[in-house]
């Protein structure tokens, strides 16, 4: 799978964390930041990349930001790990890191 750019996964955060809280729109707001920037830096795991692609597809910011994230969104859509509106498809369930 495309997703893990870095072939390693180090990150400590818990897979679907910035989508599943519910205290405030800041916060998920700063996670699904910090999931980014873990991306660009090579630091999320499998799974934490297709949560995170399957929360930029939902709210539509794949589309919207720079173009990597809009081909690893396609990528993983494609594969048929993601469905084109973010869900996570039972063959993205089987992704391990």
């Amino acid at each position: 799978m495309a997703a893990d750019r870095s072939g390693h996964g180090t990150t400590t955060r818990h897979s679907g964390e910035w989508e599943k809280r519910e205290d405030s729109t800041e916060r998920r707001r700063t996670d699904l930041l910090g999931a980014i920037m873990d991306w660009e830096a090579g630091e999320l795991s499998n799974v934490d990349t297709l949560e995170l692609f399957s929360a930029l597809v939902e709210n539509g910011q794949a589309w919207t930001l720079q173009g990597a994230y809009g081909r690893q969104a396609t990528a993983l859509i494609e594969a048929g790990y993601l469905t084109p509106s973010g869900v996570v498809t039972e063959l993205g369930t089987t992704v391990t890191d």
